[in-house]
């Protein structure tokens, strides 16, 4: 497996448990999940990014803004230079 699949995988599985109890506002309460994900495909597919840390910067963008994760927590996951991509 390629390193960005690793963090592409890392990133979903850790954003998709940080928001496991949070829905999104639209009519079908979809779980929130669904917009980090979605975001990281459109980079994939369309926009044809492949950098590990722009795609884990991606599922993670909302996880400090939206859940009790810690700058530090994020940096202990995933090294420092995915949460500074998310964080700034």
């Amino acid at each position: 497996m390629c390193a960005s699949d690793s963090a592409h995988r890392q990133g979903s599985a850790f954003a998709a448990h940080k928001h496991r109890d949070q829905r999104r506002k639209d009519e079908a309460a979809s779980p929130y999940i669904n917009h980090p994900l979605g975001l990281a495909q459109i980079l994939i597919g369309e926009g044809g990014v492949s950098d590990p840390v722009v795609l884990a910067a991606a599922l993670l963008h909302d996880t400090l803004e939206d859940t009790e994760t810690t700058y530090d927590e994020l940096v202990e996951e995933f090294g420092s230079r995915s949460p500074t991509s998310c964080a700034k």
